[in-house]
């Protein structure tokens, strides 16, 4: 069952809102799924001063020079299946470029408005 609320439509280039005076534009269905999942996952832990708990520990368990990749995971996976509307993980996969030290997660995720391909990458 769908939460079937909006959100303010951020600009996929910035993430910020768009520039253009008073008039927003709102976000809902897949659309504003795939937002969260981009809010969700650049938040890090102890970003918002409101609530400290929230994020993912980017500093304290990924960004590290030998992370546990089993663990960089598993922190993802959870935040994923944790945003609203996400129902299941279909596939996940990771892939990490030393020399570049990127590190990419294509995953495909069951909504409650049909399936989402997602890619997000660090």
């Amino acid at each position: 069952m769908s939460t079937d609320y909006q959100d303010l439509a951020l600009d996929t280039q910035t993430h910020d809102l768009p520039e253009g005076g008073l008039s927003f534009v709102m976000a809902s269905g897949d659309e504003r799924v795939a937002q969260q999942l981009r809010i969700r996952l650049r938040f890090f832990l102890g970003e918002w001063f409101l609530d400290t708990t929230e994020g993912i520990p980017y500093y304290q368990q990924i960004l590290l020079k030998n992370p546990d990749w089993d663990t960089v995971n598993s922190l993802i996976k959870t935040e994923v299946l944790s945003t609203p509307d996400v129902v299941e993980l279909l596939s996940f996969k990771t892939e990490y470029a030393p020399y570049t030290r990127r590190y990419n997660i294509p995953f495909l995720v069951q909504t409650t408005y049909g399936v989402l391909e997602f890619e997000e990458s660090f």
